[in-house]
């Protein structure tokens, strides 16, 4: 038995980046998952949120990463139902918004609805408005 879903889905776009595209892949198949298709919109944000930790040049202990996603999924797809082995859905997403922290520290914001764009710590969309 094979599940693949696909959705009608709005990819927002503000004409200065693309679409943020993101791909994971978990090991559950419940009814929050399939409920996630129709909250994750701008009217009910329900993030996916990611956390771990990663070995950065040069320091000795590990620095951990967080991330926060909400957008609208544009498609599900489950691996062959086996007895014994661990399920696995694949999902895929256009993101309106994504924080990415490592260290603490946020490295990508990303607000579409907001028009936020802040890499690095500069926000690059509030540039392009006061040009």
């Amino acid at each position: 038995f094979m599940f693949q879903l696909l959705t009608l889905s709005a990819n927002y776009t503000t004409g200065i980046l693309k679409d943020t595209e993101l791909e994971f892949k978990i090991n559950v198949l419940d009814v929050n998952t399939f409920l996630s298709f129709g909250l994750n919109s701008f009217t009910n944000r329900i993030p996916f949120l990611f956390k771990a930790s990663i070995h950065e040049s040069g320091k000795a202990n590990k620095v951990p990463l967080s991330m926060a996603v909400t957008g609208d999924i544009i498609s599900l797809e489950t691996t062959e139902l086996e007895a014994g082995k661990e399920m696995e859905v694949t999902i895929k997403m256009s993101a309106h918004f994504l924080n990415l922290n490592i260290g603490g520290v946020p490295l990508i914001i990303k607000d579409v609805e907001n028009m936020i764009c802040i890499v690095g710590g500069v926000d690059i969309w509030l540039k392009l408005d006061q040009i």
